[in-house]
């Protein structure tokens, strides 16, 4: 099979401010929400004042067991054009410290005649922490003004103590052990300074009102501590009185492993000898293997329990061979010959029987630490991660699974396959984590192989949480009952089972993933394999929601190209300070007529866990230029902004968040669009580039001047060609 793939070089210039306009407007330019304030900036200033007073009186009932080295923590309300919680500071005081931020929303305020009245509006609510002494010098900071103030008044709404009831997230009411219930605490940390500050002084706060803190359990990412409780339910409203929690929850559970249903015997064959290549890295984590199963031994290199001493846990083996068997195999057919694996595998177990009364419910955790230690390091290109917690994906939460497997993609290089979940018929079908992270591909699943393909009716749907929208990334056979996905089942000889979930259309997207690097060869990087992957996958009518970009057809007809296509492949680093001009490809001179450009575009970003509103540290913006644009002006070349922000609603804000937000197209990691041009104006056009970092200035400078690593895919396609 020929390899069609062509790479080209993407020319590097300084990035000179202000030598072409924008493709979006700017922060702080666009236009403001129906939040716009009529005030003015005295009346403001005035309000702020009182509320501070306010909170002034409020903390003098806290307990002061509850405000650790007198530390209160206060949310302040910031219009949503702030992009970020540090887009300007407010570090007036030595004991004001930012913690982080989230989105939320609020009812609309009156507004001035004429003007437009929404339900609801989005705001960003930045979470800094103060001692109490220093509350009465924030209000004649305030007052006597301050550096940015100016800015800030323009962009404040709210500040107060946060109520200990916003604390209380996702609880239900039953209780399945009363009185030592299990919870999960989130508490905001200095970055500066260890864990042991708050965690010393939560400790003996939440034991003197009856919880046991499971502090050995507990677990670190960024500037959050999450850390297992077990204790009285109706205790937990003065436990949220302690200053520094982010949230409480229930303890998410790991999902639970259902047995292999209509095992039966197949005469088939699998495959000997030697997988296409040896080269890819490949791991699964997952729920073990069966001490004697059918596959060759040279399939799998290496099996390794997260804890030896443990047993596995009821049906973890089944659904582990199973996983293993949809990345080897794919779907086993009835009686054909089996596909040859790409690529050998390293089988992980990740869960076992340790469900005593001290650690059940907390080995999500332990779990995700264990996937860290294995993927830290670099040894791994190829990913699959089909068990996580049964927790569905919150707009203004990140889950510390979404966090830590997004800083492993990014920092370690690796494709990591996600199964989206299986609750699309449930009450709440939204995506679970930790698939709705933005360097990590979440996977849905079909109903069937072949054409005339929907999404399967339990597999999870979108939107993911911004700047990631269109999630799942993409979908592949997953089964149904009427078509089920079969894998390899524990028994006497060959065994089959009849499968269906998401669990095994990931590890069966990852031998997709696997099998270009292989065809393709070591040139093609993991951001290329995920572009080509986006950039062929369609569609099939289903909406955005339901399938994301799409299902890829096979690595080798990505491999070898749709015919009469012009494809370029750009890959590289962008540093700050410069811009990466990317030509599109010029078809052959007799080609006439409107030819289609598409383009897909991928990078990976390092993350905040503890500020989902600036999620994305580092964002790479791109623009199509046209040929009859990039001629310089006055103003510079004009990009067509309609590019990666079609009305179809393909591409991140487009009919999935409401408006078309231009901050969340600019910081997702994905683009794709398409436009329609004459064959004779495609010399000359190209694709610009450009790197802009978090304004946040604890955000540390080595993770902003780090490179970041991008993949462009450029087709060129005549418009009226037969399908």
């Amino acid at each position: 099979m020929r390899n069609r793939i062509i790479f080209a070089q993407a020319r590097i210039v300084a990035d000179a401010p202000g030598d072409r306009k924008p493709s979006r407007q700017p922060r702080h330019t666009r236009k403001r929400s129906s939040l716009e304030s009529v005030k003015s900036p005295e009346e403001v200033q005035k309000t702020l004042i009182q509320q501070i007073e306010a909170i002034e009186q409020a903390v003098v009932h806290l307990p002061a067991e509850a405000c650790p080295r007198d530390y209160v923590v206060l949310v302040l309300a910031l219009r949503s054009e702030v992009s970020g919680s540090l887009d300007f500071s407010i570090q007036w005081l030595p004991s004001l410290r930012i913690l982080g931020s989230c989105p939320a929303w609020i009812s609309s305020r009156p507004l001035a005649a004429g003007q437009e009245r929404r339900k609801r509006d989005s705001t960003i609510n930045c979470y800094m922490a103060i001692q109490k002494q220093d509350l009465a010098g924030l209000a004649e900071k305030i007052r006597n003004g301050a550096p940015d103030m100016d800015r800030f008044l323009a962009n404040f709404i709210a500040i107060e103590l946060i109520r200990p009831e916003r604390m209380l997230k996702t609880l239900g009411n039953g209780a399945s052990h009363p009185g030592h219930e299990r919870f999960e605490i989130a508490l905001h940390l200095f970055s500066d300074e260890s864990e042991s500050f708050p965690l010393d002084a939560f400790c003996a706060y939440a034991e003197a009102l009856g919880f046991k803190v499971k502090r050995e359990h507990r677990f670190f990412t960024q500037k959050l501590l999450f850390v297992p409780v077990r204790g009285p339910r109706e205790k937990l409203p003065d436990l949220a009185r302690f200053t520094f929690i982010r949230q409480i929850q229930e303890a998410p559970r790991m999902h639970r492993f259902t047995p292999h249903r209509d095992v039966s015997h197949k005469d088939f064959q699998l495959p000997l000898g030697e997988p296409v290549s040896r080269a890819p890295r490949v791991a699964i984590f997952d729920g073990g293997l069966p001490e004697t199963h059918p596959i060759a031994p040279s399939f799998i290199t290496r099996y390794i329990p997260v804890n030896p001493d443990a047993g596995a846990t009821p049906g973890g083996e089944e659904h582990g061979l199973g996983v293993t068997s949809a990345f080897l195999f794919g779907p086993l057919p009835s009686a054909d010959e089996v596909k040859r694996p790409y690529a050998p595998v390293e089988v992980f177990r990740l869960v076992d029987d340790r469900n005593d009364e001290d650690t059940e419910d907390f080995h999500m955790y332990q779990s995700l630490e264990y996937i860290r230690q294995v993927l830290t390091g670099g040894k791994f290109e190829f990913v699959n991660i089909s068990v996580a917690p049964q927790v569905s994906t919150e707009d203004n939460n990140v889950h510390a699974w979404t966090t830590v497997l997004d800083e492993l993609a990014w920092k370690e290089g690796i494709f990591i396959t996600i199964a989206g979940g299986n609750n699309g018929s449930m009450s709440n079908p939204r995506i679970e984590v930790p698939g709705d992270g933005v360097n990590v591909v979440s996977v849905g699943a079909a109903d069937r192989q072949g054409q005339q393909w929907k999404r399967a009716p339990y597999a999870a749907q979108g939107p993911g949480r911004s700047p990631a929208l269109v999630k799942p990334d993409l979908v592949v056979f997953g089964g149904t009952e009427k078509e089920p996905f079969r894998v390899l089942a524990p028994g006497e000889g060959l065994c089959t089972a009849a499968e269906i979930g998401t669990s095994f259309a990931a590890p069966y997207l990852l031998r997709h993933a696997v099998g270009l690097r292989v065809l393709g060869g070591e040139a093609l990087s993991i951001l290329t394999i995920r572009a080509l992957l986006i950039h062929y996958a369609d569609r099939g009518g289903n909406g955005v929601l339901d399938v994301g970009w799409g299902c890829p057809p096979s690595p080798e007809v990505i491999i070898s190209g749709i015919p009469g296509e012009v494809r370029l492949v750009y890959q590289g680093k962008a540093a700050p300070g410069y811009k990466i001009q990317a030509d599109v490809p010029v078809p052959d001179s007799d080609l006439q007529g409107p030819v289609r450009i598409e383009g897909t575009f991928c990078y990976m970003s390092p993350v905040s866990h503890h500020d989902p509103v600036a999620y994305t540290e580092t964002a790479l913006d791109i623009d199509f230029i046209p040929s009859e644009n990039a001629a310089s002006g006055s103003g510079g070349p004009l990009p067509l902004p309609e590019f990666f922000d079609s009305a179809d609603g393909n591409a991140p804000g487009g009919g999935l968040a409401g408006d078309k937000d231009p901050e969340v197209l600019l910081k997702a990691t994905v683009k794709s669009g398409e436009h329609v041009v004459d064959a004779g104006d495609v010399a000359g056009a190209y694709f610009e580039i450009r790197r802009l970092d978090s304004s946040d200035r604890n955000r540390r400078s080595n993770r902003r001047e780090r490179e970041i690593a991008y993949s462009l895919v450029i087709t060129v396609i005549k418009e009226n060609k037969e399908v």
